[in-house]
C-alpha cells in the first residue's frame, strides 16, 4: 500500500509538469505564426496596394489616369485616325488590371500573382508580381502586366500635298494594340513609406501597335468624293516606348517623402513632366519578336474605282487610280506618296475635306442662330417690335424656313461626328480624344443621303 501510494503521489507532480510543457508549446507556436500578421505587415501590404489603387489623387492609377493621352500616346497614328492611348484606354489600366485584381487580405504572399486579366472594353493581357526583401525589414513588389486589344472599323487618312492626295477610309482598318508595364514599389520597412523604383527596367511602358485594311467593310473618298476600293494592302506598324524621369537622380519616385504630397509625383503637371512617350528603336521587344529593332514602318496601296451610283448627281463615273504610301522607318523623314492617275478624273473634289464639310454646317448653323438671336431696334427707344417671319437676304425662303432646316443640321451633327470630351456621348477610356469632331460620314454622297431625310417636312 505504501508502495503504491508513492508512486501515485510522485506521479502527479510529473503530470503537472508536463501539462505545464505543452501549454508552453503552445503558447510558442501561437506567438510564431501570429508574427506575420502583425500590425507592421499588414500596415506594408496596405500601404503598397493604396499606393497602386487608392482612390485619392496619391497613388499610381489615379497619377496615370491621363497618361492615354501623354507624348506620342496622345497622337495619331500613321495614317489611322485614332490615337493608340485612346484606342487601347490606358488611362484605367492600373487600377483595372493590377490594382483590382490584387487581393486586399491575404498578406505579402497573396501579393504574388501570375494569372490571366480580363477588363472591360474588350481587352486581355496577363498579370505577373513578385514579392521580394529588401534592406530594414522592407518589401519589393515587382509588378509587370500586358493588355492587348484588337478594333475594328477605324478609319485611315492619307493627307499629301505633292501630289495632291486627300484620301479617307472609313471602317477599313484593322488595328491590333499590345501593351507591357513594367514597374517596381518598395515598402521601406522601418520608415513606412512606399516608392517607385526608378532604373533601367522601371518605370517602362511598351505600346506595340499593328494595323491593316479590311476592303470588304471600307468606305472610301477621295476629298469629299465617295469611291470604290478593292485590292487594297496595308500594312503598318508602330512601337513606342515609355520612361518616367528622376529629377534628383536617387533612383526613387514617391508621392510623399517626408510629409504627405511633398513627392515627384504629387507635384501639378507631374505626369506630363516625367513622363515621356516616343518611338522604340527596340522594336516590338520586350512584347514579343515579331519586329526587333524597328521604331515602326508603312507599306500601303489603295486602289480606286467609282462608286456605285445611288443619287441623281454629275459626278464622276470613270475613277481608275492608285495611291501608294511607302515609309520604311516611320521615325526618319515622311511618309513617300505617289498617286499618278488620281489628278486626272477626281482632282477639284480634293479641295474640300471631309472635316471642311462638316465644319461648313458648323458655320451655316451659328449664322441661322445668329439671325435667331438678333433684335432690331429701329428708333433705339425701345421697347423691341415684335420682327416675326422675314425673307433672308441673298437666299430663298424665309427666317421660318431656315430655324426648321437649323434644327435639321444640329441634329445631323451630333448624329455623325465623334464627341469630345465634356461632350453628350463621350465615354472616358472608350472614346478617343484624337478623333473629336471628325465627321462619321463616309463621303458628300454619304452626307447627302443622310440628310436628305431629316430636311423633309
Amino acid at each position: 500500500m505504501w508502495f503504491a501510494h508513492r508512486r501515485s503521489s510522485s506521479h502527479r507532480p510529473a503530470r503537472g509538469v508536463a501539462a505545464s510543457a505543452v501549454v508552453g508549446m503552445v503558447a510558442a507556436l501561437v506567438t510564431v505564426t501570429s508574427a506575420p500578421a502583425s500590425a507592421e505587415v499588414e500596415n506594408g501590404v496596405s500601404d503598397l496596394l493604396a499606393f497602386l489603387g487608392d482612390p485619392g489623387p496619391n497613388s499610381l492609377a489615379s497619377w496615370t489616369s491621363g497618361l492615354a493621352e501623354v507624348g506620342k500616346l496622345g497622337e495619331r497614328l500613321p495614317l489611322v485616325d485614332a490615337s493608340p492611348g485612346g484606342l487601347l484606354g490606358l488611362g484605367d489600366v492600373v487600377a483595372k488590371a493590377v490594382a483590382d485584381e490584387l487581393p486586399s487580405d491575404a498578406g505579402f504572399p497573396g501579393l504574388q500573382v501570375d494569372k490571366a486579366v480580363t477588363i472591360d472594353g474588350d481587352r486581355t493581357g496577363h498579370l505577373k508580381t513578385t514579392v521580394t526583401d529588401v534592406a530594414d525589414g522592407g518589401k519589393r513588389l515587382d509588378v509587370v502586366v500586358t493588355v492587348d486589344k484588337t478594333v475594328t472599323k477605324q478609319d485611315l487618312r492619307v493627307s499629301n500635298a505633292s501630289p495632291k492626295v486627300e484620301l479617307s477610309v472609313a471602317d477599313g482598318a484593322t488595328v491590333t494594340l499590345k501593351s507591357r508595364l513594367a514597374v517596381s514599389a518598395v515598402w521601406t520597412g522601418s520608415t513606412d513609406k512606399v516608392h517607385l523604383v526608378r532604373d533601367a527596367d522601371s518605370p517602362r511602358l511598351d505600346v506595340d501597335v499593328h494595323a491593316s485594311v479590311d476592303a470588304a467593310t471600307a468606305q472610301a473618298s477621295v476629298g469629299i468624293l465617295g469611291v470604290a476600293l478593292s485590292g487594297s494592302t496595308v500594312d503598318i506598324d508602330v512601337h513606342l516606348v515609355g520612361r518616367v524621369s528622376d529629377p534628383n537622380n536617387d533612383g526613387k519616385l514617391a508621392f510623399s517623402e517626408t510629409t504627405t504630397g511633398d513627392g515627384e509625383l504629387a507635384q501639378d503637371g507631374a505626369l506630363e513632366g516625367l513622363v515621356t512617350v516616343g518611338l522604340d528603336t527596340e522594336g516590338s521587344h520586350p512584347i514579343d519578336a515579331t519586329d526587333l529593332n524597328s521604331r515602326g514602318s508603312v507599306d500601303a496601296t489603295f486602289t480606286l474605282g467609282a462608286a456605285k451610283g445611288g443619287l441623281s448627281l454629275p459626278l464622276p463615273d470613270q475613277v481608275n487610280a492608285t495611291v501608294q504610301v511607302k515609309w520604311p522607318d516611320i521615325g526618319v523623314g515622311t511618309p513617300s506618296v505617289t498617286a499618278p492617275d488620281l489628278a486626272l478624273g477626281v482632282g477639284k473634289f480634293q479641295n474640300m475635306s471631309l472635316r471642311d464639310l462638316g465644319e461648313g454646317l458648323a458655320q451655316v448653323i451659328a449664322a441661322i442662330t445668329a439671325v435667331q438671336k438678333a433684335k432690331v431696334d429701329p428708333d433705339g427707344a425701345g421697347p423691341l417690335p415684335v420682327v416675326g417671319d422675314v425673307d433672308l437676304p441673298f437666299m430663298r425662303g424665309s427666317l421660318a424656313d431656315a430655324i426648321r432646316v437649323n434644327d435639321a443640321l444640329k441634329a445631323f451633327l451630333a448624329a455623325n461626328t465623334v464627341p469630345g470630351p465634356g461632350q453628350p456621348g463621350f465615354v472616358p477610356n472608350v472614346t478617343d480624344p484624337a478623333q473629336a469632331g471628325s465627321p462619321t460620314f463616309t463621303s458628300l454622297q454619304d452626307m447627302l443621303a443622310k440628310l436628305t431625310p431629316r430636311a423633309s417636312p
